[in-house]
């Protein structure tokens, strides 16, 4: 039996368009990509929680929210990287959509505030 499955890339194995790969300094970081593969069922070792992060938005502990966090996309044909924000219109809607399914999980998650931020 045979199955799709979106692919997900770690930023160690996404190549950059002018050589090298992506880095993180996120060991929960994927990059979404909108390629589908078909491969056999039996190579699926488990699923996995993926949460779609705005990068404007504060990513919950590992220990409250297990899983890994998605903040960018990667055009595998392209070889390029973009924020969830800019999707795009024809893929913007699909990104929204797995947003919004997050927010459902996790509730509305705080702004990150800006490190030179006074308070008054």
């Amino acid at each position: 039996m045979m199955v799709i499955g979106q692919r997900f890339y770690r930023p160690g194995e996404a190549e950059k368009k002018d050589g090298g790969f992506w880095q993180s300094n996120n060991t929960r970081e994927l990059f979404y990509s909108f390629h589908k593969d078909e491969f056999p069922a039996e190579s699926v070792m488990h699923r996995f929680v993926v949460h779609f992060i705005p990068p404007k938005m504060q990513i919950p502990p590992r220990t409250e929210q297990p899983g890994f966090i998605v903040q960018k996309m990667y055009l595998t044909k392209r070889k390029l990287l973009f924020k969830l924000k800019d999707a795009g219109a024809n893929k913007e809607e699909e990104i929204d959509l797995l947003v919004q399914k997050t927010k459902s999980r996790l509730g509305n998650l705080p702004n990150i505030q800006p490190k030179d931020a006074v308070a008054h």
